[in-house]
């Protein structure tokens, strides 16, 4: 119902946009359907790029990502924060997330 309900409203601004699509990403995560929430959280980072909002959501997109062992798109966004975000919150550990994923890689 959630889905429904987010998916229906309709944002003023950017910001809640991103909101708006960074919910939809949480409530996909927490059904299992973890395609359609990196999908969501790829949407909510776009929607509005700003140093805070932006590397939180590509974060869940990675550990999104490696949660079906793929490992390349969790990598792809892993090094985007890393490269574009790295005073952020998440840019100062996200060392240990990239390496874990690259790991993974072949």
């Amino acid at each position: 119902d959630a889905i429904d309900y987010l998916k229906s409203y309709s944002p003023a601004d950017h910001m809640t946009r991103s909101l708006k699509e960074g919910a939809i990403g949480d409530c996909l995560s927490q059904l299992g359907d973890y395609e359609d929430a990196i999908s969501a959280y790829e949407k909510a980072a776009n929607a509005y790029v700003n140093d805070f909002s932006t590397p939180i959501y590509l974060k869940k997109a990675g550990i999104t990502a490696e949660k079906i062992n793929e490992y390349n798109t969790a990598v792809k966004h892993y090094e985007k924060i890393k490269n574009d975000y790295p005073s952020s919150a998440e840019g100062r550990d996200i060392e240990k997330y990239l390496a874990h994923a690259q790991s993974f890689m072949e």
